[in-house]
């Protein structure tokens, strides 16, 4: 049963992050992190401002030490972006995460982001499906 329950935990380390609260920092033998990101824009925003401010970052997420990529979606039907970012592990996520949130070019984007439709995922790779 502590095996059953230790794999239980192991699931459950995806960490919510809700805008301005703290997030839960962990390491595993997988230490990678996917942090999803949803959100919606200010209305009065339009979509290809929001991909331009969005783009704007990458030069900012490229100066990053531990990140790995970056992919951003768009559901039209919801109005939700969906935001993917990779690290190399909890550390860089964290640390990179607090950088970001002092660049001008983030702070552009969170100008016109509806903070109230913020939710932050993070989450270390469990398992590796290949299909």
């Amino acid at each position: 049963m502590p095996r059953v329950a230790k794999h239980l935990a192991d699931a459950l380390l995806v960490t919510l992050s809700l805008s301005g609260s703290q997030s839960l920092w962990a390491k595993s033998d997988r230490p990678d992190i996917f942090e999803i990101t949803t959100y919606r824009l200010k209305s009065g925003t339009s979509v290809e401002e929001g991909k331009k401010l969005a783009s704007d970052l990458n030069a900012v997420y490229k100066k990053l030490k531990g990140f790995e990529d970056r992919e951003l979606y768009f559901d039209a039907t919801q109005g939700v972006w969906m935001e993917r970012v990779k690290w190399k592990h909890a550390d860089a996520a964290k640390e990179g995460r607090e950088a970001l949130s002092k660049d001008p070019a983030a702070q552009k984007l969170q100008a016109v982001v509806d903070p109230a439709a913020v939710q932050r995922f993070q989450g270390e790779r469990q398992l590796d499906f290949e299909l």
